[in-house]
């Protein structure tokens, strides 16, 4: 399980913000699994097989995709607001 778990995370690429945002949650969850592992030279090569995965998508990639989405967000809270404080200027 710990081997498909790992296989899973190196193929995960950050493709939207939402990935992005959830990178570090993501890769928390596979180093508990890791973290199982009984062999110590084993769950040592696991460790380093995520970090160096982690390390490639929590660059610049990552944080260009956190930044984007993070934007979308603000502007649909504009959106939303405009949107409460016309419906209440036409409700009077």
């Amino acid at each position: 399980m710990e081997r498909l778990i790992l296989c899973r995370f190196e193929d995960y690429q950050v493709t939207s913000g939402e990935e992005a945002v959830v990178l570090e949650s993501v890769y928390n969850e596979v180093l508990e699994v890791i973290n199982d592992v009984e062999d110590d030279e084993e769950r040592e090569a696991f460790l380093s097989r995520a970090a160096y995965k982690y390390e490639l998508l929590s660059g610049e990639v990552a944080d260009a995709w956190a930044d984007a989405q993070n934007q979308i967000d603000a502007v649909k809270g504009r959106h939303i607001a405009r949107s409460c404080l016309t419906a209440r200027l036409t409700k009077s």
